[in-house]
Formats: structure tokens, sequence, C-alpha cells
């Protein structure tokens, strides 16, 4: 996935860190079939919010 936004043999630092922002936002709201169609935002913060 993440070569989508950064493709190989490229630098990551050459990317300014908003575009890496938006790219790591895009990813973490992207529903996932593995996690049953929820996103990674949504299980990490689910399971934290049992922790309180």
């Amino acid at each position: 996935m993440l070569r989508e936004y950064f493709p190989k043999h490229q630098d990551i630092a050459q990317y300014l860190d908003d575009y890496i922002e938006k790219a790591v936002l895009a990813l973490n709201n992207r529903p996932r079939k593995c996690l049953q169609w929820r996103t990674p935002y949504e299980v990490h913060f689910d399971k934290a919010l049992h922790l309180v």
C-alpha cells in the first residue's frame, strides 16, 4: 500500500511532511478486509477506549 504514495527507489526525504501526513491519514482510514472492513484507525482507538 505504501507504494501507491512512495515509489520504489525513491528517497522518502524528498517528500514534504504534509504529503507524508496525508498518505498516513489515507492509509489509516482505508477499510481492510482482514479487519472485517473496519479501518486501522477504528480498530486502534476501539481497543484504546476499552482500556480507559
